[in-house]
């Protein structure tokens, strides 16, 4: 069994508010893009809410300006890994540790804007989970070298035809859901890679959770900002994690969701 998260700075509360927002942030090795974007993190989820950095085994200092944006926020919670366990494992992390009636996740670069966080908290008024889908309304996901494009596209196909289908965006970094829905979800979750994603949205479907899919713009990286994640390895990666899933689901009694 991987080794349990610590925290570092902020009190967790045990209570479930209906109309705050956790806001939910894996990070390895973001230091300098949480410098930049903290403070709009904390906007996103205003007075009431609450921010949840994950960090998941950073070599850099990642922790540190963190925990120096605690000391100044009571809004601002870090909680660490102690070593790197995957994003799938921070964002479960941060759900289960989370307070909020709302919890969100998105990426330390706030790729999709304070609008694609509110309009992702929106749709829970409504449904249990909500997914930003880069390609709805006629969008094309931006992405940075069509090598990269091309496996998107590959990855997409298998989940489709492996584990599940109807869903124009899988591995968009924002997604939502109302507490009793995360905390369902993600305890039961098993995958800490980045095919957790499809695992998440797996479960939410066999279970008969109300998904809502909801168009983000992705905006361009941040300047200076190259993507961490090694492709050859993570595609991999991710292609293990889909038929884990696949295993994994055929084992519970649901079974895989409706195709």
């Amino acid at each position: 069994m991987a080794p349990a998260p610590f925290l570092v700075f902020g009190q967790m509360t045990e209570s479930s508010h209906a109309d705050q927002m956790s806001l939910i942030v894996p990070a390895f090795n973001e230091a300098r893009t949480l410098e930049l974007t903290i403070p709009r993190l904390l906007e996103a989820v205003g007075q009431d809410g609450e921010v949840i950095i994950v960090d998941d085994g950073s070599t850099d200092e990642t922790a540190a300006v963190a925990s120096d944006a605690a000391r100044r926020s009571a809004a601002l919670k870090l909680v660490s890994h102690d070593k790197n366990r995957g994003k799938g494992a921070a964002v479960r992390t941060g759900m289960l540790a989370a307070s909020g009636g709302r919890r969100v996740f998105c990426d330390a670069d706030v790729a999709y804007g304070l609008k694609g966080i509110a309009e992702v908290n929106s749709a829970l008024e409504s449904a249990d989970v909500a997914i930003g889908s880069r390609k709805g309304n006629g969008r094309k996901l931006l992405t940075a070298h069509p090598v990269r494009a091309l496996a998107s596209r590959l990855f997409a196909s298998v989940v489709r035809e492996v584990a599940i289908a109807g869903y124009e965006d899988t591995q968009c970094g924002l997604k939502g859901f109302t507490a009793a829905a995360a905390e369902d979800l993600f305890g039961r979750a098993q995958i800490d890679g980045f095919g957790f994603d499809v695992e998440i949205l797996c479960l939410a479907s066999a279970s008969g959770y109300r998904i809502a899919e909801v168009p983000v713009e992705e905006l361009e990286r941040l300047p200076g900002r190259r993507s961490s994640v090694r492709l050859v390895p993570a595609a991999a990666g991710m292609l293990k994690d889909v038929f884990a899933v696949r295993r994994n689901l055929r084992n519970e009694s649901g079974g895989l969701p409706e195709r």
